[in-house]
């Protein structure tokens, strides 16, 4: 992740690269034809969320640490 940013994207992009993008990618977002809801934290999605003590948008180092734990 911190590579991405690294490259020139914005932190936000390589967060949303890193979930809803996937799951286009993958199909598996229920609005795109899928079968799964996955992809964003919206109403009729599944969702598993991470609590963190920092902005990931301001230290994108946080959530790889917590990612690859």
């Amino acid at each position: 992740m911190s590579a991405l940013v690294d490259s020139g994207m914005t932190s936000m992009q390589v967060i949303s690269a890193a979930t809803k993008a996937n799951a286009e990618i993958l199909g598996s977002m229920q609005i795109l034809g899928g079968s799964r809801q996955l992809g964003t934290i919206e109403p009729g999605m599944l969702a598993d969320v991470i609590v963190v003590d920092r902005n990931p948008l301001f230290d994108i180092n946080m959530l790889s640490v917590m990612l690859n734990w």
